[in-house]
């Protein structure tokens, strides 16, 4: 599918998701929609040792402090568990 067309899919995506109330659209469901192949989640899969020593790469760190600067919600969430 040419670029132009997924971006069209990915709109149509949106506005039907805040017509309906919803907040957002899962790659699980653009994917669907566009037809590509589903990405398994690999860190479900993952022992709990494995994800941690993910966050010792310098580029898994900045994308966990890039998430929880841009959502006021992980902003709140961590400072409530940083100061229990």
């Amino acid at each position: 599918m040419p670029d132009h067309q997924r971006w069209d899919v990915l709109r149509s995506m949106i506005d039907a998701a805040a017509s309906e109330g919803r907040k957002r659209v899962t790659a699980n469901e653009y994917r669907s929609a566009i037809g590509s192949r589903q990405v398994p989640n690999q860190a479900s899969a993952m022992p709990a040792e494995a994800v941690i020593r993910q966050l010792e790469r310098p580029d898994v760190w900045q994308a966990v402090v890039d998430y929880i600067v841009a959502d006021p919600a992980s902003r709140r969430e961590v400072l409530l568990r940083l100061s229990a």
